[in-house]
């Protein structure tokens, strides 16, 4: 009967003086099979299961995301009907676009996409930070020679006043006007080095700030296993990440508790050398946006197309005329650094999808 109070007592506890310290709980199996519980996420190439009991994704939608949507937007083509499935993935970093392949609420992405510190855009933003860095050393070490160019010019003027002292008649008078000019001089010298410094330390506070946040978005980014998802008609919802690929540009999230349309990942398109296809996603954190090319050329471990491909189209779906899923868009690649329509898009054929993920997705 103690032992009955106390767990009440300490639950009641728990409840009254903790309500916000809430532990994430992962479940995941190691190298010898056995199931392990842990507070601290796994390595990446874990199959991964979050026991998280503080999210839901209660809201006003129904459970049943796929009449909901089919009946709110009347699709009259395959490739209208396929924008149903995708969706736009939130991060601390950024957003990139994923798509439904199961009713239940698998979703496939870029790894890259929910693992932004691993991709290209990211290292940019730490390359502008570094040159910005390196700048503002530049403008420091000027900003010293000034100021000690300054102060010999002080001490110079100091010097120059104390002679004057020991002059008399027109010799002093033209002294002191000459004296005048080069401690006028000095002034405007001064003023505006104070500008300088002021702009200077203010810049300086400026990329700190920007850099501290930087950092901690991306230590969150780093290990992040809850993500936004938002659908066509913009709603936000929370999906949870399942696993991310050792081998390729691939991650799988699931969206919890809802009935969702989709990609049928069973009925694959063949990608052909001059075939139509269309790339769905959200690019340039726009919303719902489709492009078209043709496949330019179709490889094993990939399809490259002319179909326009910008950032936050990664993850996204590439599909044929008839809906039909090719494979998951990645990347652009271009000989320039304009994110205009040059270049070509590539694609990973959607075979690796089911290597990587298939168990889950029986």
């Amino acid at each position: 009967m103690k032992t009955g109070l106390t767990i009440a007592f300490y639950l009641l506890v728990t409840n009254l003086y903790a309500p916000v310290c809430m532990a994430e709980i992962y479940k995941y199996k190691d190298a010898n099979g056995n199931w392990q519980f842990s507070d601290k996420p796994p390595q990446d190439d874990q199959k991964i299961e979050r026991l998280d009991f503080k999210r839901s994704n209660k809201s006003s939608l129904p459970e049943d995301l796929d009449t909901h949507l089919n009946q709110k937007y009347a699709s009259s083509t395959a490739v209208e009907k396929s924008t149903l499935a995708v969706v736009s993935i939130e991060t601390k970093l950024g957003s990139g676009s994923g798509f439904f392949v199961s009713d239940d609420g698998y979703i496939v992405t870029n790894k890259h996409v929910v693992r932004p510190t691993d991709n290209s855009f990211w290292q940019k933003q730490v390359d502008s930070f570094e040159e910005a860095d390196q700048k503002l050393k530049e403008a420091e070490s000027k900003l010293t020679r000034r100021k000690a160019k300054l102060d010999k010019m002080y001490d110079d003027l100091a010097q120059y006043k104390k002679d004057i002292d020991d002059y008399s008649g027109s010799d002093k008078q033209v002294a002191l006007s000459e004296y005048q000019v080069y401690k006028d001089r000095y002034n405007n010298m001064k003023r505006d080095y104070e500008t300088a410094n002021r702009q200077y330390k203010q810049k300086k506070r400026e990329i700190s700030q920007a850099n501290t946040q930087f950092d901690l978005k991306s230590s969150t980014a780093k290990t992040a296993y809850d993500f936004k998802v938002m659908l066509k008609d913009g709603s936000k919802l929370s999906a949870r990440l399942i696993q991310l690929s050792k081998e390729h540009d691939l991650a799988l999230l699931k969206l919890d508790q809802h009935i969702t349309p989709y990609l049928d990942i069973t009925k694959l398109g063949k990608a052909r050398q001059g075939m139509v296809v269309y790339a769905i996603g959200s690019p340039l954190g726009l919303k719902d946006f489709v492009t078209s090319g043709v496949i330019t050329r179709a490889r094993r471990d990939s399809i490259i197309t002319d179909t326009q491909i910008l950032p936050g189209n990664s993850g996204g779906p590439l599909i044929d005329q008839e809906g039909r899923l090719l494979g998951v868009n990645t990347q652009k690649l271009s000989s320039t650094k304009s994110i205009g329509s040059e270049g070509f898009g590539i694609s990973i054929p959607v075979n690796y999808v089911l290597d990587e993920f298939g168990s889950f997705l029986e």
